[in-house]
């Protein structure tokens, strides 16, 4: 009777130091979901500022193109002024933009457009197997 009760007594202290290491591990994975939550809005948070930014790069873009056709008007107007009766300058037209920052404007817009149709793949994954 004195032997079983002792293994008695030292399957309780088993259990109690059972019941504290699944408790511990319970604890542990809240804290995990919480902080995958964060990261998980955050990437959020990142894929909105990202989509901001390159419809602003377009706007950007466009007032550029806006500007530098003003400009040139702009140019020929003043053109037909004198000063001090000294003949007009001889206006040229304005140089087209380089080819480089053309293209390169083209590049930004596609990826700017295949980013805002797509979205970002790493929202729509599934978190819960963490």
């Amino acid at each position: 009777v004195g032997s079983a009760a002792g293994r008695l007594a030292g399957m309780q202290q088993a259990i109690a130091a059972n019941a504290a290491l699944l408790d511990s591990i319970a604890r542990a994975s809240r804290e995990q979901s919480a902080a995958i939550d964060e990261v998980t809005t955050a990437v959020r948070q990142m894929d909105e500022m990202t989509q901001h930014n390159a419809a602003l790069v377009e706007e950007t873009n466009a007032a550029i193109e806006q500007t530098e056709a003003q400009a040139s008007e702009l140019d020929r107007v003043v053109a037909i002024f004198t000063i001090d009766e000294q003949p007009a300058a001889r206006v040229e037209p304005a140089a087209a933009p380089a080819k480089g920052i053309r293209g390169l404007q083209e590049k930004v817009k596609q990826a700017a457009r295949s980013y805002l149709s797509r979205g970002n793949a790493a929202v729509k994954e599934d978190w819960s197997e963490f």
